[in-house]
């Protein structure tokens, strides 16, 4: 074991944790050297000893008052944990928003999650200063959509993205080109700029999770045995493990219609799925869209779902079944509830050519997806046969797609 550094193309001098050193040569070299937690350059942070998420899984006591740096997945996801375990907690988020790559709307269906369990959330939060040891007590100077306070805490949780530590290996005497965020360069085969060397997950700038990274193997791997795999097109599902979960797979309706993408949306409440009745979630909506890219194509655009935002707009509402309803009148109020969306116009549901739904918030579900405007059919599995009805689909004995 040690810490290795080249000295020359395909070239490494390691150092071996015995004090020795040691020089090793390959012919071909494949880089999986990871990121760390970025810790954000603010007067007094680093000597405080903030934890980032490796130390909070490893904590044997629980935070009095938890204030995490960052409003996104990681953060998110500790705020709620820690405040369900019985933390007072704060998330100090520079941004307007949280998790500010999703849709607006899941932003705010997602903050109000953390207000309803009590998790104070301060947008455009900038940190200031810190004083004290996290761990024990910790004074933190911000200012919050232009005014400044101060928060005292017992400890600090950074959560403020990642760093790729591919300033720890002399990148540049291997000929390994770097972004200017300081990923490795690859194409789409995952090959650099030096011949005979690959870069696969994290330090590659690939999207940060861990199924990701293993689908980078599997393109490295196919190309050495003379395969054409790439990274074009790959369709990334990934999950935020929130109560409930907020999970996601594609392009973002935002991003379509950046695009000038032609989309249909479909919403449905989870008030339909007994479950979610059952558990008192019926705030959330699957939400799924899906369109072509253009004539020639036949991949789908996933869009993924999110909680319900009720009351933002009135036809979000999560309906109420009436009490002791029949299966064929709670299916009739089911199919009442659809709606269609095209370019902004307001569809009725028997308009249904060419759409799909993928994804999960809140409990597992599949729905098929056929796309009527090419010959090949492309089908998603479906695990609730009741909600498949308002989309005018049926159900597949097998299930195909997993979330």
């Amino acid at each position: 074991m040690g810490e290795a550094r080249f000295i020359e193309k395909k070239t490494v001098q390691v150092a071996l944790n015995d004090g020795r050193f040691r020089q090793l040569h390959g012919e071909r070299v494949f880089l999986c050297v990871g990121t760390r937690a970025s810790i954000p350059d603010i007067p007094g942070l680093v000597i405080a000893g903030p934890m980032a998420h490796v130390e909070a899984l490893n904590l044997e006591r629980l935070p009095d008052h938890l204030v995490i740096i960052g409003g996104g997945y990681v953060g998110l996801e500790f705020a709620q944990a820690m405040r369900r375990f019985g933390s007072r907690v704060t998330i100090i988020q520079r941004g307007l928003r949280l998790l500010e790559h999703e849709d607006e709307e899941v932003s705010i269906a997602i903050q109000e999650l953390m207000n309803d369990d009590g998790i104070e959330v301060l947008l455009q939060g900038e940190l200031l200063s810190v004083t004290g040891r996290s761990g024990s007590t910790v004074q933190l100077k911000v200012r919050s959509a232009g005014t400044e306070r101060s928060v005292e805490a017992s400890d600090i949780l950074v959560a403020a993205g990642r760093t790729p530590n591919t300033d720890q290996f002399d990148a540049a005497r291997a000929g390994i080109e770097l972004d200017p965020r300081g990923y490795i360069r690859v194409n789409q085969k995952l090959e650099t700029s030096a011949e005979g060397v690959w870069a696969m997950g994290d330090c590659a700038g690939s999207p940060q999770f861990t199924h990701v990274a293993h689908d980078d193997y599997r393109v490295v791997r196919s190309n050495l045995l003379g395969g054409k795999r790439t990274t074009d097109g790959r369709v990334i599902p990934y999950c935020l493990f929130t109560d409930p979960e907020l999970a996601h797979i594609g392009v973002k309706e935002s991003e379509a219609d950046a695009k000038g993408l032609k989309f249909r949306v479909a919403k449905v409440s989870m008030a339909f799925v007994p479950r979610m009745r059952a558990i008192g979630q019926i705030r959330i909506a699957p939400h799924a869209f899906a369109g072509l890219q253009g004539p020639e194509t036949t991949n789908p655009l996933f869009r993924g779902e999110f909680p319900q935002n009720q009351g933002a707009h009135e036809n979000r509402q999560a309906p109420r079944l009436p009490a002791g309803a029949s299966s064929d009148e709670s299916n009739a109020i089911r199919d009442r509830q659809l709606e269609l969306k095209v370019n902004g116009s307001t569809h009725d549901q028997t308009d249904r050519s060419n759409f799909l739904s993928a994804g999960s918030f809140g409990t597992p579900f599949r729905l098929h997806f056929k796309n009527v405007r090419h010959p090949r059919k492309q089908r998603i599995g479906f695990q609730f046969p009741n909600l498949a009805r308002p989309f005018g689909l049926q159900t597949l004995g097998r299930n195909v797609v997993v979330f």
